[in-house]
């Protein structure tokens, strides 16, 4: 079933496009396109599944991917390094989570709540611990390509998600960078 036709023109103003652009990636009329925006007439099913697919497909290549949302500058600490090292570099760079690694591997994270659990913890002793020692579980990793509302997913329930390309940790993007991107659309 498809949406109501109705729907047309907010989508398309949405994609920010024009009515001949439409036209064109839909091989239907421009000027049908104008009688469907202006209700002065009601396609067929052809027709309106023809520019449904064209609005889906135009989303879709301007759908934001991790690639343009993430930070590239990507900051860790390393799993034998003191957790007071793992909280200064949080603090220097206003972060409120930073990942672990070992072997270029991310094996968890660091968040200011676990540091001040170790610290309340801890005590004096928290000096001697280790950045692994007070990570959590690691960070979710997605692909260059993976889709905004697929990032909006994952960080519904994450403090952040890892980019990897290749095997390699690219970037990262937090809830702020998310936000960011989304408000800039409108």
């Amino acid at each position: 079933m498809l949406p109501d036709v109705s729907e047309i023109k907010a989508l398309r103003k949405r994609l920010g496009i024009t009515q001949a652009e439409l036209a064109e990636m839909s091989g239907v009329s421009q000027s049908l396109i104008a009688k469907i925006e202006g209700n002065s007439i009601v396609p067929g099913y052809d027709k309106a599944k023809k520019l449904f697919e064209a609005l889906e497909k135009i989303g879709k290549k301007k759908e934001a991917k991790a690639a343009d949302i993430m930070s590239r500058k990507v900051k860790f600490v390393r799993s034998n390094e003191s957790a007071r090292r793992a909280v200064a570099i949080m603090e220097r760079n206003g972060f409120s989570q930073l990942p672990v690694i070992k072997q270029d591997k991310c094996i968890g994270i660091v968040t200011e709540s676990g540091a001040l659990s170790a610290l309340r913890s801890k005590g004096s002793e928290f000096d001697l611990l280790t950045a692994s020692a007070i990570m959590d579980e690691p960070l979710p990793i997605v692909s260059t390509q993976a889709l905004f509302p697929v990032l909006a997913g994952i960080l519904n329930h994450e403090h952040a998600v890892l980019v990897a390309e290749h095997g390699k940790i690219v970037g990262i993007i937090t809830k702020s960078d998310l936000l960011k991107k989304a408000l800039e659309k409108r």
